[in-house]
């Protein structure tokens, strides 16, 4: 899998929170604010931008012009971007929730029901706050505040005694949610008796509700069986910390592997049924997420891919104290290593288990600090929208007799873009979108050498092993903005040298890069150098070492060495170990599988017919109808 240096900041996140929108003028014309102390009769700046606040959502009461509130909004949050003291995030936040909230609510049809959801939330600050900072860009507000609605109207004061469960129940399930598992196709359950099933049985689930944050329990309100599913599976194994042993708890349905997957009837392809009847792994990692999530267990199902086939497995919460971490080690011991890729319930799309395993920092963090660190990342990213579009930073500034705020506006420097960045990342270590963003600078040119170091040792230290994959995809594009090959080059190894030992995959990864930056520097030698390194010792690591051969193989025709080719595929084949024995469908994945059939073409195109008979052969005779050993064991 390719994570390292593939998150492209994505400009529609800019438009989608707000950053983008062009700001009106907001306060006085004249330029006086300093430090001081309090004299008689005047107003502090964060009581002067209450009042503003006050103003606009009174004003946005009677007339219900959305639209303009929306524009007054973005001026306020720029004040307050400009303005504020360091230290006071609270007026920042209060501007914040306003604009999201209104920007949200402006994609709701019909003013009065706006007027009304206005209203409701205005009367229910946590939840209020809890949603809004949970819908992320590109979610459908409409959907989100009709789900609001509708859990309201049936279920009454449960959902403002629950906020972070009501919050994650409607940016998860605002549609339903649906997925295969082989041949059989799941669906999610009702919101509203998922609900009061969570409701109902709080006490046997293993970490509640109120404990969880709303960005962990969205992995525990996006189940795809029944209710009647879940109480099963609640009754037979709450109380269990360790969701992965359940993985190993179904047994290993061999027929399967032979045959091809197994269509159950609708509505007969249960947990119970998965229990009695086992399964191959995405039957026995489907089973243990769901189990995890009856019993109250965030957790997540997991894809990757090895050197010998695709795999699915299952990622779940552990806490400890004010710790969590995420555990993905519930899978067979060949696909220890591998990284996975699962979807995120909030906003559909793919993403690497390493971003699910840096959520887990959300524990031991109060609501306060994860509200405010999105309102810090909020801040940075309207400076560099504002950058992006080449618009200037400058509103205006209080008018006189306003103190406790900053003499001047705030520069729009990159120095400020990392200030509110790093207050982010360190109020809430686990804001994603705080570190992606330093990725995107760091690919825009705008941070110097010393400044990636700084980051890069900070995010290493974040990690570690358990998110390196989210750690190399945040820093590869830091270390490719560097001009010198060779300080680059001694970036590479660092970071290779800090892998190496535990993810050999992303090792691999680093030197394809190390590659990369070597051959458009003109050093095709040492591009060579690194493209051997990865199959000499990663042949096993994953498929990373078909690409490693093809652009090796290419290398070698540009420097009028294709002589060279055929010995490096049979050189390469000897190296990779044969697969278990498996059966035709995982053989034909394997690294083994598909370099001996890239051999067997370079063998016929050489006209050495009698060898590529030879490894067609083997391919053939590989075939075995014999289920994988590590399978068996692990039952």
């Amino acid at each position: 899998m390719r994570t390292a240096g593939n998150i492209i900041f994505p400009l529609a996140i800019l438009t989608a929170i707000g950053v983008l929108r062009p700001a009106a003028p907001v306060g006085g014309p004249t330029p006086s604010c300093r430090l001081v102390a309090k004299p008689a009769n005047r107003q502090t700046f964060n009581a002067y931008v209450d009042g503003r606040l006050a103003t606009v959502l009174a004003g946005l009461t009677r007339s219900g012009n959305f639209r303009r509130a929306r524009h007054q909004l973005a001026a306020l949050f720029d004040l307050a971007i400009g303005y504020s003291l360091r230290h006071d995030t609270r007026i920042l936040r209060r501007v914040d929730l306003a604009r999201r909230l209104i920007r949200q609510l402006t994609r709701v049809p019909g003013r009065q029901r706006r007027l009304a959801l206005l209203t409701f939330l205005q009367h229910h600050r946590e939840l209020e706050s809890t949603l809004v900072f949970l819908i992320s860009p590109g979610s459908p507000p409409a959907r989100i505040y009709a789900l609001l609605d509708r859990l309201h109207r049936r279920l009454g004061a449960s959902v403002l005694q629950y906020p972070n469960l009501t919050a994650a129940i409607c940016t998860v399930l605002y549609q339903p949610l649906t997925r295969h598992i082989n041949a059989n196709v799941v669906h999610s359950p009702d919101p509203v008796a998922l609900f009061q099933y969570l409701v109902r049985h709080r006490r046997k689930l293993l970490y509640g509700l109120r404990r969880l944050p709303a960005r962990l329990l969205v992995r525990v309100v996006d189940p795809l069986v029944s209710t009647r599913d879940l109480r099963w599976a609640l009754a037979h194994f709450h109380g269990d910390r360790w969701v992965g042993q359940l993985f190993f708890r179904i047994p290993y349905d061999y027929a399967e592997v032979r045959h091809g997957p197994t269509k159950v009837p609708a509505g007969r392809y249960t947990l119970r049924y998965i229990f009695h009847h086992g399964g191959v792994c995405a039957d026995q990692a489907f089973f243990a997420a769901e189990v995890g999530k009856a019993i109250g267990v965030p957790t997540a199902y997991v894809l990757g891919r090895s050197s010998v086939a695709g795999h699915a497995w299952v990622g779940f919460l552990q806490i400890a104290g004010r710790q969590g971490r995420w555990n993905f080690t519930a899978r067979y011991p060949q696909y220890q290593g591998v990284a996975g890729l699962t979807e995120s319930p909030r906003t559909r799309r793919i993403e690497p288990e390493s971003m699910v395993s840096l959520s887990a920092r959300f524990i031991g963090t109060t609501r306060h600090q994860r509200w405010t660190s999105a309102v810090l990342t909020d801040a940075a990213l309207r400076l560099i929208a504002l950058k992006i579009t080449g618009a200037s930073f400058a509103p205006p500034p209080p008018p006189a007799g306003v103190f406790a705020c900053r003499d001047r506006a705030r520069p729009n420097t990159v120095m400020e873009e990392l200030g509110w960045l790093r207050r982010a990342v360190k109020i809430c270590p686990g804001r994603t979108l705080a570190w992606l963003t330093v990725g995107f600078l760091a690919r825009q040119g705008r941070l110097t050498l010393a400044e990636k170091e700084i980051w890069s040792r900070r995010l290493l230290r974040l990690c570690g092993g358990r998110a390196a994959d989210f750690a190399l995809a945040v820093l590869t594009p830091m270390v490719q903005s560097i001009p010198d090959p060779v300080q680059q080059n001694r970036i590479w190894n660092r970071l290779f040298t800090r892998l190496a030992a535990r993810r050999l995959e992303l090792a691999a990864q680093v030197r394809m890069d190390q590659a990369a930056m070597w051959r458009q520097a003109g050093h095709d030698n040492r591009a060579g150098r690194c493209y051997l390194d990865v199959i000499n010792h990663y042949a096993n690591a994953g498929p990373i070492v078909i690409s490693a051969l093809r652009q090796a193989a290419a290398l070698l025709r540009v420097q009028h060495q294709a002589a060279h080719i055929l010995p490096l595929y049979e050189q390469t084949w000897a190296k990779i170990r044969p697969p278990p024995r498996l059966a035709n469908p995982f053989l034909r994945e394997s690294n083994w599988y598909r370099v001996g059939s890239l051999l067997r073409k370079q063998l016929r195109a050489a006209g050495r017919l009698r060898q590529a008979d030879q490894v067609q052969a083997q391919l053939r005779a590989a075939a075995y109808t014999t289920a994988p050993r590590a399978d068996a064991s692990q039952r």
